[in-house]
């Protein structure tokens, strides 16, 4: 519960908390309070730290699955240029 109104980001409406370390005692605050997992993540729009209930590292490898790894891909050999 808060006692002012948090900030909040314009593109994705979500609570911005300034650092990692201040959105991570959220997390553990949370998780105490609710028993709710959450994660922490920095929004490429604002540049301020979210929470999320979505696994980072399950959201990655669900992508690569999908989509393949980004920068694996075989390099075009030079070979025969002039």
């Amino acid at each position: 519960m808060y006692f002012f109104e948090p900030k909040r980001c314009q593109e994705c409406n979500k609570i911005m908390y300034a650092s990692a370390a201040q959105a991570q005692r959220e997390v553990k605050e949370t998780y105490w309070k609710r028993g709710v997992t959450l994660f922490v993540y920095q929004c490429k729009w604002c540049g301020k730290w979210h929470l999320t209930k979505h696994d980072p590292h399950e959201y990655r490898r669900r992508n690569e699955m999908l989509f393949g790894k980004k920068g694996k891909g075989k390099k075009k050999s030079r070979a025969g240029r002039i």
